[in-house]
C-alpha cells in the first residue's frame, strides 16, 4: 500500500466520521455560526489531552520545534490537498451556495446532500485548529482550554488575520466609564459567546467561496490558504513565543515586590495613552492580574484595579515621586516593557515614558526601548 493511498483513505474515513457528527447540527446551526463553539469543543477537547511537549519529544526526539513546526506544516498541507481533492467532487457550488442561503425555515435536519460540504469545512476547520495548537505546545504556550483568552487567541491564529480582524477589540475611548470596561474585558477574557459566532460565519462562507470559481476548486478546497503562505510560522512564533515571554516577564516583575496597585496602574497609563489596548499589552494585563492575585500582597490591589474607572495621573506621580529608588526603577522598568510589549513604541508613548522616568528619578534612554520593542521580548 503506497503512502498517498494510505493518507487518502485515512482522509476518506475522517470525512466519513465528520458527516456522521454534522448530523448532530441543523442548518440553521450552521448558517448562523453556531455551529463554531460546540465544534471547537469536539474537536480539541480530547485532542489537547493527547498532544503535549512530551508527545512531541517522543515523536521527533533530535528536532527543533522550528523544524518540527515546519514538518507539521507540510503535513497540515498533504493531508488538505488530498481532502480537497476528494470533497471537490462530493458536492457541487449549488449545493454549497444553498447551505449558505436556507434559512429558519429549512428543514430541521442536514439534507444528505449537504452533509458532503458540512465534512468538508469541518474538517478544514479542524485540520487548522490543530495545527495551531501544536504550535501553542512546540512554542512552550499550550493553549488553556478553560482559559477565554487563550482559546481566543488560538482562533485568531488558527483562522488568520480577517478572521482576527473581525474578533479584535474596538479603541479604547478616553471617556472615563468606556476606559473602565476596557480594562474589564481585558482582565475577563473576551466575549467567545459573541465571537465564535462571527468566526462559524466567516468560515462557512470562506467554504462556500472556495468552490465558485470554476476550474481552481480542488486546489482552494484545501481551505488552508493562509497557511501555504510564508508568513504562516513567523505569525504563530510572534503569538506564541511572546506570550511565552510575557508570562516570564510577569513572572519577574512579581517577584520584585512592587507595590502592586502602583505597579498596575503605571502599566495602564502606558498602555491607554494612545487609546488603544493591543492584544500583546491585553496578555500583559492579563497576566500581570493573575499572577498578582496568588500573591496575598497583591489580591487586594487587583481587586481595587478590576473596579478602576480612570487612572489618577496626578495622584500616581506623586506615588512614584515617593518610592524608594529601587523601588522606582523596577516600576520604570515596567514601563518601558509596557510600552514596548507589542513591538512598536508611538510618540505618546515616549512622551509618557519620560514623564514617568522623571517620576522615578530615572534617565530616560529613547533608544534602548525602541531596540526593545524591535529586537523582541524577553526569551522565554
Amino acid at each position: 500500500m503506497t503512502e498517498d493511498y494510505s493518507h487518502k483513505t485515512e482522509v476518506k474515513t475522517d470525512l466519513q466520521d465528520l458527516k456522521r457528527h454534522a448530523k448532530e447540527y441543523t442548518i440553521e446551526d450552521i448558517r448562523s455560526g453556531e455551529w463554531f463553539a460546540k465544534f471547537l469543543k469536539y474537536a480539541l477537547e480530547s485532542y489537547a489531552e493527547k498532544v503535549n511537549a512530551e508527545y512531541f519529544r517522543k515523536k521527533h526526539p533530535h528536532l527543533t520545534a522550528d523544524a518540527i513546526v515546519t514538518r507539521r506544516i507540510d503535513t497540515a498541507r498533504k493531508y488538505a490537498a488530498i481532502e480537497g481533492a476528494v470533497s471537490a467532487g462530493a458536492y457541487s457550488a449549488a449545493v454549497a451556495a444553498t447551505v449558505g442561503s436556507m434559512g429558519g425555515g429549512s428543514p430541521i435536519a442536514i439534507p444528505a446532500a449537504a452533509l458532503s460540504f458540512i465534512a468538508d469545512l469541518f474538517y478544514s476547520t479542524r485540520l487548522q485548529l490543530h495545527l495551531a495548537y501544536d504550535m501553542s505546545v512546540l512554542y512552550e504556550h499550550p493553549v488553556d482550554m478553560a482559559d477565554p483568552g487563550d482559546l481566543y487567541d488560538l482562533v485568531k491564529v488558527a483562522f488568520g488575520i480577517k478572521a482576527g480582524k473581525m474578533m479584535q477589540g474596538t479603541v479604547v475611548s478616553s471617556k472615563p466609564e468606556v476606559v473602565g470596561q476596557g480594562v474589564k474585558s481585558v482582565i475577563s477574557g473576551p466575549a467567545l459567546s459573541y465571537t465564535f459566532p462571527i468566526v462559524g460565519k466567516y468560515l462557512l462562507q470562506r467554504n462556500i467561496i472556495k468552490f465558485s470559481i470554476p476550474l481552481v476548486s480542488i486546489p482552494l478546497a484545501a481551505g488552508m490558504n493562509y497557511w501555504n503562505t510564508g508568513s504562516v510560522t513567523r505569525i504563530v512564533r510572534q503569538v506564541y513565543r511572546d506570550k511565552a515571554a510575557i508570562a516570564k516577564k510577569v513572572q519577574q516583575l512579581v517577584e520584585l515586590k512592587i507595590d502592586a496597585l502602583i505597579l498596575l496602574q503605571t502599566v495602564l497609563i502606558v498602555m491607554l495613552v494612545d487609546q488603544l489596548i493591543s492584544a500583546e499589552e491585553a496578555w500583559l494585563l492579563n497576566y500581570l492580574t493573575k499572577q498578582l492575585k496568588l500573591e496575598s500582597s497583591g489580591r487586594a490591589a487587583v481587586k481595587e484595579f478590576e473596579e478602576i474607572i480612570k487612572v489618577d495621573e496626578d495622584e500616581l506621580f506623586i506615588k512614584l515621586r515617593a518610592l524608594e529608588q529601587e523601588q522606582a526603577l523596577n516600576v520604570f522598568e515596567a514601563a518601558c516593557y509596557a510600552a514596548a510589549v507589542d513591538h512598536k513604541v508611538n510618540k505618546k508613548k515616549h512622551n509618557m515614558l519620560v514623564d514617568i522616568a522623571d517620576a522615578c528619578r530615572v534617565k530616560y534612554d529613547k533608544k534602548t526601548v525602541e531596540k526593545m520593542a524591535k529586537d523582541g521580548l524577553v526569551s522565554p
